[in-house]
């Protein structure tokens, strides 16, 4: 599994993702005297942090793909929900905070929908 993360370097673009959400977060509680953050923002801070995931879902060997012993379906289904659960947890993580990418249905109803 270590192999398989690190091949589709996942550590990378998961503090990238992460960072990028972070960088949001911080500017606007820096900057803004509303709590809540846009929804433009959000939605497009939904959208970096998906992006930046998805390239973790291909291998840089598509011939070291189509030749693997092992049936790689099943772990992809749970890369691709782990990758969404870490775009939820990481925004809904703010709610409680003085910026909050909110409300927690649009997160919710984007997330998903980024990914489809």
């Amino acid at each position: 599994m270590t192999l398989y993360l690190r091949a589709r370097r996942v550590p990378l673009a998961l503090a990238a993702s992460v960072g990028a959400a972070t960088v949001v977060w911080v500017l606007w509680l820096a900057f803004s005297t509303d709590s809540d953050l846009s929804t433009l923002v959000v939605v497009l801070t939904v959208v970096l942090m998906v992006a930046t995931l998805s390239t973790t879902l291909v291998a840089p060997d598509e011939e070291l793909e189509r030749t693997a012993s092992l049936r790689w379906p099943w772990r992809r289904a749970v890369h691709l929900l782990a990758a969404l659960v870490v775009v939820l947890v990481v925004l809904l993580a703010t709610l409680p905070t003085g910026a909050r990418f909110g409300p927690a249905a649009l997160v919710l109803r984007d997330a998903p929908g980024c990914w489809a």
